[in-house]
Order: structure tokens, then C-alpha cells, then sequence
């Protein structure tokens, strides 16, 4: 399929879409399972607002810009530089700097994440190097991208500029996106042996890697925007005039990518609701979260302060069941279905416990 004005208004809605049902199913998972909104919860407001900002981005390029459309040539042979491919440029120039503070705040917030079920230690000591690589990356390419020309306005008059004023933009470009695919592989990869070491039934472990594995979506997303990069690169040297039509893939892969994040980021976080709500609750808890400024009462906040675990996150805290009318039984593990509504994981507790109304098991 070619590029078209249509597949971009597609692409943006669909795309934004999922990224603002992820984030709110998100949300009413931990007003269900009682949670106070944590760091990595924050850090996801920021990513899905920049993501909206490129959707924006590709809404105007298609309205009132060539994004989607052929370069006009002019009989000299030479592009020709009209309102319409401003505005184009315009817009290009301003994705490419939504895209990357969104990859940022999407890595950041699966870190702190990670952070808070499986942090301390080494491991701990790890994830916060891993924080500050990606609070440098993302300043860095953002600056990158945002003085890539000098003056800035060289981005969108005169086709980008010249050697005289801008850096190797296409280096520039590439060096990104393989440091962006090969992050975001390292990040996917960082809880799998954590997973492995709990005392977790075989089926249970691979359900949680399955969960963790989604995000090899957003790593498949960022191969295929460095493949298309690459082929774009080819064109550019190649002197390919048909600069719209050539660029318009370099606005909606980041864009699958950005909403491909965000849902993976938020994915773990939703089992709580496959397993407790109908849609019909759904419905009607979403539209009360806009009618309250907190979640839960003082006192589940103080309970929820003491239990950063994998199994609050992952599965449904059911309000009518409290910890003192548990079962002891000694083969409940054996006997329960295969979620996790039984399994908590105390990072006070010795390489992943099981812990059982406060005792290791």
C-alpha cells in the first residue's frame, strides 16, 4: 500500500487510540487492586502526551501538508518549495522531537517498574544505571534532533538546510534508532532471569514471561523503523527529489513504535481486569475515576505503601477477602488455577519467597 493523506489520518487515530485505552485500563487496574499511583505510573502521563503531539503531528502534515503526498516538480526538474511541503517539514521537524522524549519516558517508566517489584541489591543498583543511560540518551538525541540545523528555521526552508549548517543528519537519524532497538531489547531482557529464580510454578513463570514478552512488539516495531530508515537513507544519497512521499514512513513508525510502548509498558499492570471485570464495570469505574481525585481510602494507601509485589500488580486484590480468613491449606498451591491471586513477592523476602499472610513459605 502506498502512502496516502487516508492511511495517515488511519494510522494516527487507530494508533493514539490504543495508546489512550492502554493507559486508562491502566489506571483502573490499580484503583481496583487498591494501588496509589507510583513514579513509573507518572512517567507514563508524559510518554502518551507526546505520543498524542505526534498524532497531531500527522493529522497537519495530512491537512494542510504533502505528508502522504508526491513532491511537486517544477520543469527545471528541482522540487518545488510550496506552503504545502513547508508544512510538511514543519511537522517532520517537530515529530522527530516528540518521538524521542516518548521513547524516553516509555523506557524510564518500564524501568521504574521493574524497580519497584524487583529492585535492590545488585539488581536494584542495575535498573538505576540503566535510569540515568536513558535520562542521557533521551537529552541527548532530543538536542540532537532539536539543533540538528542551525538556525533552527534551516530545517524547513530550503529542503533541510546545507552541509554548511546542518550535521550529518542521516547518521544522526540511524545512530538513534539502532541505540533505540538495541535498548529496548536490553530493557525487555533485564527481568527474565528475576522471573526464573521465583519459586513459581513452571506454567506460572512462563505466564509472567509472556506478559514481560509482549514488549518484543515494541523491539519488532523499532527493527522494521531502522530497516525503513536505512532505505530512506539509500534514496536521500541517491538524490531522490520526492522528499514528502520518500519521508512520510519517518512519521508513522515512531508513531507504532510510541503507541506499541506504551501499551507494552502497561500490559502488566491489566491482569487484575481480565480476570475480576465485566465491561460493564469497566465502563462505569472509568467514568468515576474522572469523578475522584484519589484512589482508595488512607488506610488501603498505607497497606499498599508495604506491598510492592508482583502479585498486587499483576492480579486482583479482591476487597472482601482479607489476609486473616486465608486459607492454610498446605496444598493450595497445587490445587489453584494457574493466576497468581495466591503468589506475592516481598523484596524483603529471600531471591522471590513466596509469601502467605506475611510468612515466607
Amino acid at each position: 500500500m502506498g502512502e496516502t493523506p487516508g492511511k495517515m489520518y488511519a494510522l494516527a487515530v487507530v494508533l493514539t487510540l490504543l495508546a489512550i485505552a492502554a493507559v486508562l485500563l491502566r489506571l483502573y487496574a490499580r484503583r481496583i487492586t487498591k494501588q496509589r499511583l507510583e513514579w513509573d505510573d507518572y512517567m507514563v502521563f508524559p510518554a502518551l502526551l507526546f505520543t498524542i503531539g505526534t498524532a497531531g503531528c500527522m493529522f497537519v502534515g495530512a491537512a494542510i501538508g504533502d505528508l502522504g503526498r508526491h513532491t511537486e516538480i517544477g520543469p527545471d526538474g528541482l522540487p518545488v518549495l510550496t506552503h504545502h511541503t513547508e508544512v510538511f517539514l514543519i511537522i517532520d521537524f517537530a515529530s522527530q522531537l516528540t518521538q524521542t522524549l516518548t521513547f524516553g519516558f516509555t523506557k524510564i517508566a518500564v524501568l521504574l517498574f521493574y524497580n519497584r517489584i524487583f529492585g535492590g541489591g545488585n539488581f536494584g543498583l542495575l535498573l538505576y544505571a540503566m535510569i540515568g543511560l536513558m535520562i542521557g540518551w533521551t537529552i541527548a538525541f532530543f538536542f540532537a534532533n532539536l539543533f540538528q540545523c542551525m538556525p533552527i528555521s534551516e530545517n524547513w526552508t530550503g529542503y533541510g538546510g546545507t552541509v554548511e549548517t546542518c550535521i550529518k543528519t542521516v547518521d544522526m537519524y540511524l545512530g538513534q534508532a539502532y541505540s533505540d532497538v538495541i535498548s529496548d531489547a536490553l530493557i525487555l531482557s533485564l527481568p527474565i532471569p528475576k522471573i526464573w529464580t521465583l519459586q513459581l510454578p513452571i506454567r506460572r513463570k512462563l505466564a509472567v514471561n509472556g506478559i514481560f514478552f509482549l514488549g518484543t512488539l515494541v523491539v519488532g516495531a523499532g527493527i522494521a523503523k531502522v530497516v525503513v530508515f536505512r532505505q530512506i537513507a539509500v534514496e536521500t544519497l541517491s538524490n531522490d527529489l520526492d522528499l514528502s512521499y520518500m519521508l512520510s514512513p519517518t512519521l508513522y513508525w515512531p508513531m507504532i513504535e510510541s503507541s506499541l510502548g506504551i501499551v507494552g509498558a502497561c500490559l502488566p499492570l491489566m491482569r487484575p481486569i481480565l480476570q475480576k471485570i465485566s465491561p460493564h464495570d469497566v465502563f462505569r469505574s472509568l467514568r468515576s475515576m474522572f469523578e475522584f481525585s484519589t484512589f482508595g481510602s488512607a488506610s488501603s494507601l498505607k497497606t499498599t505503601e508495604a506491598k510492592t509485589k508482583l502479585e498486587v500488580e499483576c492480579s486482583p486484590t479482591s476487597t472482601e477477602t482479607s489476609a486473616s480468613n486465608m486459607p492454610r491449606d498446605s496444598n493450595k498451591w497445587e490445587h489453584s488455577d494457574d493466576r497468581f491471586e495466591d503468589i506475592e513477592i516481598s523484596p524483603r523476602s529471600p531471591s522471590g519467597k513466596l509469601v502467605e499472610n506475611g510468612d515466607i513459605v
